[in-house]
């Protein structure tokens, strides 16, 4: 029974122990070598640093809060990377269709910003030839 109580005290000493403030000392000795403890130094020339003691099942946690974090980032941006491969399919087809139609036809009416239908000049026509081109080698990936 007293084994027992001294095992209990024990157990929330530690558990108790694990959650406080600990002080961890920080040196450079002779050799020019960096040495960090929980033991203060013989020297009188170190500096002290104070944490936080974690549990495992703290450590755990937040271990898994980041790789979570992570993953959703990952997803996060292999969605936009889709989103962006959606659109430039999207202003490859564009393009083509335009490219085709212009190619195809020899008056192109188009409607302004007003609604008024006007029809492409020849000027008008070689330039929206030459954009459509130019996206076409912007978006299409064949």
């Amino acid at each position: 029974m007293r084994s027992s109580l001294i095992l209990l005290f024990i157990a929330a000493f530690s558990v108790n122990a694990l959650g406080s403030d600990i002080t961890i000392y920080r040196w450079v000795d002779e050799n020019n070598i960096v040495h960090f403890s929980q033991n203060q130094p013989k020297t009188g020339n170190f500096s002290q640093l104070s944490a936080k003691k974690m549990t495992v099942q703290k450590l755990r946690a937040e271990s898994i809060a980041q790789l979570e974090a992570a993953a959703k980032q990952k997803k996060e941006e292999e969605a936009k990377a889709e989103s962006i491969k959606d659109d430039e399919k999207n202003q490859c087809l564009t393009a083509r269709n335009n490219l085709k139609t212009l190619q195809d036809f020899d008056n192109i009416q188009y409607k302004t910003n007003t609604g008024k239908v006007k029809l492409l000049t020849a000027k008008e026509k070689k330039a929206q030839l030459a954009f459509n081109k130019k996206q076409i080698e912007l978006y299409c990936i064949d």
